[in-house]
């Protein structure tokens, strides 16, 4: 999980001129105290600097490089010298930089902060820019937490290591992904992996431990609909067989979040894969307890599943994620999501325990595969969420990001088409023919809370389009 907050360095600037600053020393000491004491109504400010001269930056910048910090302020209480500042920046090696001014006309805080951020526009610096109005601007201070959770994300993500489960799906172009690209702009690794270790793995766990499984299913599931297919119970198990066996090479590779194939290699010959993916991305274990969400994408889908992970770490880590395929819209006006049977358990009631959402779930048998095999049907449970996906276009990467609620949708008809698939009902001020006619894959992911702002930050720290259909 991300540790608690962002750590973030504070590195405050003022006048170069030496008379000058000392006439404006009071000015910049008590501009300085002020904005410590409104960061720290949300910021964890580890690390704090105070520079008038390109020695001080050397020394702050040369402290900093062993601390692991994710974001640097650079506040000008008072007017500093641009090219002090753009140093700065440059010195602190593509760490993400927010540029603080304050909006009192005395300090010449916002024309030293605009002078800075030209030369760094001037020299490509990607950065953002906040003016607070004092200590009861909370708009301010949301933008700079947004920045910082961002930051955060964007620099956890480095090193990060995708397992990928067999290969392309069902031809779909949008699963597949360059592994130097994804080192170039988000420092993520791809071990490709074959799905005949899962069903290898799985043959080697032991029968108690996957009737330890079993027997809590049939305790606290809402219902599982068998339908009187001979020998239900070994595909289950298979299913079982499966999670667990991914789950001691997601530890013996050393992998962060998967994806997995499935069609129609696992789903034809050993059992479909859904069960897997759902207990994969849910933030407990029916058997062990509470862990991690380990996001796992269906049909191998690569930038589906980097995104699942961005999702999960601007959200603090903890919270799990899906993959779900754009369905229509309702004539209510929804968007309809529905996955083909694979998402977690928690969406169904967005409760810590799994009891509570597990029993909200029907398993069905799947509707493709001929090995057999259940998938999980329910509907998301209502409330403020984010969408969004990694998008490629002729080479570049693009962000979509849609704001907006789950919801329970009015009509009857609507829920009993989907009534096979796990589904969700989303809520937004959309355009839908811009929609339709702009957003670059079939499948889209989502996450509980209020997203957009941070995922705008983290796609101008990587250097992509953002483009945001819905607030």
């Amino acid at each position: 999980m991300m540790d608690n907050e962002p750590l973030i360095a504070l590195i405050s600037f003022g006048d170069s001129r030496e008379d000058m600053f000392e006439r404006r020393r009071c000015i910049f000491e008590r501009e300085i105290g002020a904005v410590e004491q409104w960061l720290s109504l949300s910021c964890n400010i580890a690390y704090k600097f105070e520079v008038n001269n390109q020695e001080a930056v050397y020394e702050a910048v040369s402290s900093l490089r062993l601390k692991n910090v994710d974001v640097a302020i650079l506040y000008l209480p008072i007017w500093s010298f641009p090219s002090l500042v753009v140093s700065c920046a440059k010195l602190l090696n593509n760490l993400p930089v927010l540029l603080l001014a304050n909006s009192k006309k005395e300090t010449s805080s916002i024309g030293g902060m605009l002078g800075a951020a030209g030369g760094l526009d001037m020299v490509g610096i990607p950065h953002q820019r906040v003016v607070y109005n004092g200590p009861t601007d909370g708009l301010a201070l949301q933008k700079v937490n947004a920045f910082c959770k961002a930051a955060a994300t964007f620099r956890r993500l480095q090193g990060k290591k995708f397992g990928c489960f067999g290969g392309r799906s069902l031809g779909i172009y949008t699963t597949t992904a360059s592994l130097p690209v994804w080192q170039k702009l988000f420092g993520v690794d791809i071990e490709h992996l074959d799905q005949f270790m899962i069903l290898q793995e799985a043959n080697k766990v032991q029968e108690e431990e996957v009737d330890a499984y079993f027997s809590w299913f049939l305790r606290n599931v809402g219902q599982i609909l068998n339908d009187n297919i001979p020998q239900w119970q070994d595909a289950l198990k298979r299913q079982i067989r499966s999670y667990i066996a991914t789950r001691r090479l997601i530890e013996q590779y050393g992998l962060d979040f998967v994806g997995i194939k499935c069609q129609r290699e696992l789903s034809d010959n050993y059992v479909i894969q859904c069960l897997n993916v759902a207990m994969l991305n849910d933030p407990y274990d029916p058997v062990i307890g509470y862990k991690e969400p380990i996001v796992c994408a269906c049909e191998a889908d690569h930038d589906g599943a980097l995104t699942m992970q961005i999702l999960k770490m601007v959200s603090g880590g903890g919270q799990p994620t899906s993959l779900m395929d754009v369905r229509f819209k309702s004539e209510e006006g929804l968007l309809v999501l529905a996955n083909c049977g694979a998402s977690a358990s928690f969406f169904a009631a967005k409760s810590v325990e799994a009891r509570d959402n597990w029993k909200r779930v029907s398993l069905m048998p799947n509707v493709f595969g001929l090995a057999g095999g259940f998938t999980t049907q329910y509907v998301y449970e209502p409330g403020k969420a984010t969408l969004a996906r990694l998008c490629q276009k002729d080479g570049q990467y693009w962000m979509a990001i849609i704001g907006g609620d789950f919801v329970y949708p009015e009509e009857d008809d609507t829920v009993e088409f989907v009534k096979p698939f796990p589904c969700a009902f989303f809520k937004a001020n959309l355009d839908f023919d811009e929609l339709w006619e702009t957003y670059g894959s079939n499948h889209i992911h989502a996450v509980y809370g209020d997203f957009v702002d941070v995922l705008e930050d983290f796609c101008t720290i990587a250097g992509i389009e953002a483009k945001v259909y819905a607030r």
